[in-house]
């Protein structure tokens, strides 16, 4: 899928198309390669923490009931970030400034962070995927 100018961003959620739009800038190839690498990022964070992630909670004392609430807290607490957000966020235009200088293969290796982590497959997410590999 592509926005009105041509990029790829229909394989990300809609709150990553903006920041691997502002990586990657216009060049659809670079964004291509971004959107996949995300993609596959996230498929091995969620597979992982279906797989591995019960341990992890074993090791800590924490029960699933626990990880359920701490993860819709977290996920409510989120949303309610991102409604209250301003739109000058000083932080984030710089951000995209220091993106827009990096090269191409500097960009490709930073698309775990903040790409993959937190924006596509954020503790939401995690925490779901560990409810999930839980019941099997």
């Amino acid at each position: 899928m592509y926005s009105s100018d041509g990029n790829a961003v229909g394989r990300l959620s809609f709150s990553s198309a903006p920041v691997l739009i502002a990586n990657a800038g216009r060049d659809k190839v670079l964004v291509r390669r971004l959107a996949r690498q995300v993609s596959l990022n996230s498929f091995y964070v969620i597979i992982a923490s279906m797989l591995v992630g019960t341990n992890v909670l074993a090791i800590f004392g924490i029960s699933l009931p626990i990880l359920r609430v701490g993860g819709g807290l977290l996920v409510c607490a989120t949303a309610w970030r991102m409604l209250s957000r301003a739109e000058g966020d000083d932080v984030q235009e710089k951000a995209v400034r220091a993106a827009s200088e990096m090269p191409e293969a500097e960009v490709v290796r930073r698309s775990f962070f903040p790409l993959t982590f937190p924006l596509t497959t954020g503790p939401g997410t995690i925490a779901v995927a560990i409810a999930l590999g839980a019941q099997f």
